[in-house]
């Protein structure tokens, strides 16, 4: 029953700690490939327009 408020956090943040150093082990080194490809999708975002239909046809 003895655990701390100060025991409790200091477990969550080693918990917390633990989970991104897996993180970064399991993270693959991208290739200049992958950059590439990440650079040609950031440029091209422009949102795709959907072709106007005359709504207003007498």
């Amino acid at each position: 029953m003895g655990d701390s408020p100060k025991n409790i956090i200091d477990k969550i943040t080693g918990i917390k700690r633990e989970i991104l150093e897996l993180k970064v082990e399991s993270a693959v080194p991208a290739t200049s490939m992958d950059l590439e490809k990440e650079k040609k999708l950031k440029t091209n975002t422009a949102p795709i327009m959907p072709p106007k239909r005359n709504v207003n046809k007498e």
